[in-house]
């Protein structure tokens, strides 16, 4: 049995058959991984356009990693994870939204606009789904 056949046995690209609850589990756990994961770039970033002379941070000439090096040579692990938490509680709440507005337009998205452009296809549909989804998201979770 080949792998394509298997995808369009088990369906395992379309999350539709997947528990609501554990596709949010599975979003939140890899939108805290990717928190996890940028938040010290960012942390550097933020420092290297602020580099404060008060504090003898001079990081504005360095590059970014020679920069997370020296920030936690001097600081420790723990200044590139300060303000992690609510970094990553603000993308929680967004992502549940997403996932919400995602759901409940796909069966009327794929009904109506179907109906009236019957020449598109399923992913071309799916993917204005997506924006819609993102643009509202975005919007509500400021």
């Amino acid at each position: 049995m080949t792998h394509q056949d298997l995808a369009v046995e088990d369906n395992w690209v379309s999350y539709s058959k997947m528990d609501a609850n554990k596709y949010t589990t599975l979003l939140t756990s890899f939108g805290l991984l990717s928190s996890l994961i940028t938040h010290p770039l960012s942390v550097v970033v933020t420092r290297q356009q602020v580099g404060s002379k008060l504090a003898g941070e001079s990081f504005q000439k360095l590059s970014v990693p020679s920069a997370l090096y020296e920030i936690k040579n001097r600081f420790g692990w723990k200044a590139l994870f300060r303000g992690w938490i609510p970094v990553a509680s603000m993308g929680i709440p967004s992502q549940v939204i997403y996932f919400t507005i995602t759901e409940s337009s796909r069966e009327f998205l794929q009904s109506h606009i179907k109906s009236s452009f019957p020449n598109l296809s399923s992913s071309t549909i799916d993917g204005l789904q997506a924006g819609i989804s993102a643009v509202i998201a975005n919007s509500l979770s400021l």
